[in-house]
């Protein structure tokens, strides 16, 4: 489910290093230059990293969305962290228009896991006990442009599709954000022990809560149309209309409903190709209101069998019922303000320090929080709940709650960094900086005492 694994696990993978990498073997006919090329591909490709990816030569939208989704899929790391890569020397071939060489990605069996795996937990043990006697290969041909020894990578679309299509794909079909969702095939258990030959009436399960239903566009190409359709107790509901040839699936990076964005939330939802298909962003919703005002955020059309054809459906504030009232405004102190956002604090809870966020653009804007101090006391480690938000909308980022956040303590001053993912298709990123800021000046406290020896000052910092 999108929320606090989604984000650790993105931080983890952002950053990682896999230890387990073969380097490429050196040889005297591969140029050094090469070596290197082919190595930051590899490494940026098993471990995820689409920003890594993007700086070693062309991806589409769609690729680098494929990347992303991988990267939140704990069941395709078990299987990367132990992926292998070798550059075959003596497959290099090189003419004008730029040159190709062939790496072996030796990696476990990510089908026959599958095949025998219940549940995602159980996927994951296989992996790890799958002998390397039974792991399987991935035959991957790079191909490079070459300009004055730099080598940057043009056939980027067709590596990822080969490396991640297949066995993979399924996997993250299976297990990417929508792990523990049961699988609405099972029939339920019974037992003959437990026959019963008088009949027991059924449950009556409550109505439904449900908005009214509509039928309004949000966003359509050449390929898909989107409808929305209603918000009920399972969620929001669109209907998608297929225009290719080939199943997708459809899964969301970002909803929002009459201008509040929906942060906890699970869809993969599949739609035959030339047909329309219900699709829903399952979520637990407080208040179902009966009309609905506007609608935005980002769905992704997935192709998982050729990830070119993958790519983000958005759309801007849409209004479908013109009667219902504009969204309340933030209600907390106002701690920083951009282009691309506005900082609210709100207030301290049982789930911690409460931030009201508000994205004014017309895109996806996702913003994270890397330092944040109460009172002058620095909380160590800040990590937060998933705060994607919508365009033109607003929503909580809640960082969680340790020994150093007390919800009962007066908040006199706050300080903290933000980091903002301002351009989702490309990765790009910048730092809020919020300098102390009063929330209520009538709060009186103390400073924590610095202890031990210090080593070092300057008028930014003392250690």
């Amino acid at each position: 489910m999108k929320g606090l694994t989604k984000r650790l696990s993105c931080l983890a993978m952002a950053a990682i290093m896999i230890g387990s990498l073969a380097a490429c073997k050196k040889s005297d006919k591969a140029p050094s230059g090469l070596t290197e090329a082919t190595n930051n591909v590899m490494e940026a490709l098993i471990g995820r990293g689409g920003k890594k990816l993007k700086k070693t030569g062309d991806f589409s939208e769609g690729s680098l969305m494929t990347i992303d989704l991988m990267s939140d899929c704990d069941a395709v790391s078990a299987v990367m962290d132990k992926a292998t890569f070798e550059m075959d020397a003596d497959s290099i071939k090189e003419t004008k228009k730029g040159t190709s060489v062939k790496v072996v990605v030796t990696l476990p069996d990510a089908g026959a896991a599958l095949e025998d795996a219940e549940d995602e937990d159980e996927f994951i043990d296989a992996i790890k006990d799958q002998k390397e006697k039974s792991y399987t290969k991935i035959n991957l041909t790079l191909k490079f442009e070459v300009d004055e020894d730099k080598y940057t990578l043009t056939n980027g679309d067709d590596v990822v599709s080969d490396l991640f299509g297949g066995d993979l794909g399924e996997v993250n079909a299976a297990f990417g954000k929508i792990k523990g969702l049961p699988d609405p095939t099972d029939e339920p258990p019974t037992s003959s022990d437990d026959f019963d030959p008088t009949p027991t009436p059924m449950p009556t399960d409550p109505p439904k809560a449900s908005s009214d239903v509509y039928d309004v566009v949000v966003y359509q190409d050449d390929k898909t149309v989107i409808h929305f359709n209603k918000v009920d107790s399972d969620g929001v509901h669109f209907t998608v209309d297929n225009l290719a040839a080939y199943e997708i699936t459809v899964q969301c990076d970002s909803l929002a409903i009459d201008g509040i964005s929906i942060l906890d939330y699970i869809m993969s939802d599949k739609v035959a190709g030339g047909t329309s298909g219900e699709v829903v962003t399952k979520c637990e919703l407080e208040n179902i209101p009966q009309k609905i005002g506007t609608v935005s955020g980002q769905l992704n059309i997935v192709d998982f069998d050729d990830y070119s054809n993958t790519y983000p459906a958005l759309f801007d504030t849409t209004v479908i019922d013109s009667s219902v009232a504009p969204a309340p405004a933030p209600t907390g102190t106002l701690l920083y303000s951009d282009d691309y956002l506005q900082v609210y604090f709100k207030e301290l809870t049982g789930d911690g320090a409460v931030f009201e966020m508000v994205n004014p653009t017309a895109q996806d804007v996702e913003p994270r929080i890397t330092a944040l101090a109460i009172n002058g006391r620095n909380i160590t480690d800040p990590t937060w709940y998933d705060c994607e938000l919508a365009p033109h909308s607003m929503g909580n980022l809640v960082t969680i709650q340790d020994d150093s956040i007390d919800p009962s303590e007066a908040v006199g001053t706050i300080s903290a960094q933000f980091e903002v993912n301002n351009d989702m298709s490309n990765y790009e990123t910048y730092f809020a900086t919020i300098t102390t800021t009063v929330i209520d000046p009538n709060v009186t406290f103390t400073p924590p005492a610095l202890e031990g020896t210090v080593i070092y000052e300057d008028s930014n910092v003392k250690i």
